[in-house]
């Protein structure tokens, strides 16, 4: 037995006998849950609810979507607050004066992957970064170095032929 994918709760008449209903298993969506019911002759019988979640694809494809911005805006950002960048500085940065940055990713960022029931998947992370710098702002030039974990939180659309991704500003 299939149901459409809409919003809500969708219902059948069962005939007395055995029922199957299965979840569906889209490019990115799946459903889980379900089950064999018997519904006996002028009896009903609930089902199990089904509970949509990721695939391992649409895992994939939503973390690979997310992780391609962060990495790209470590390479060509030469600014300590780098505005166009999904990731930001711990907040003691002073931007007068500084020259020669280079953002480097230390490690592979830590992901956490959600699905809310409005079929919205958000991303959330933290990017560990070594930030080096020339400080020539007060007169005197010298190296300058960091290490900080920049945090960010992301929303992914799957519905397209790709994923296309949207950061919170904000976080």
């Amino acid at each position: 037995m299939r149901s459409p994918r809409e919003e809500g709760t969708a219902r059948a008449v069962v005939f007395p006998g055995a029922v199957t209903v299965d979840g569906v298993s889209a490019r990115y969506v799946a459903a889980h849950g379900g089950g064999t019911v018997v519904v006996e002759p002028g009896g009903t019988k609930a089902v199990d609810a089904l509970r949509a979640g990721l695939t391992g694809k649409g895992e994939r494809a939503a973390r690979q979507a997310v992780l391609t911005e962060p990495a790209e805006c470590v390479e060509r950002s030469t600014s300590l607050e780098p505005g166009d960048c999904p990731i930001g500085p711990d907040g003691y940065y002073w931007e007068e004066g500084a020259e020669d940055v280079v953002r480097t990713q230390e490690s592979e960022p830590v992901l956490q992957t959600e699905l809310a029931e409005d079929g919205t998947v958000s991303v959330t992370g933290d990017l560990d970064l070594k930030v080096t710098w020339t400080d020539v702002g007060y007169g005197e030039e010298g190296r300058m170095e960091d290490t900080c974990t920049s945090s960010f939180s992301a929303t992914v659309d799957l519905s397209g032929a790709s994923p296309t991704v949207g950061f919170d500003t904000s976080y």
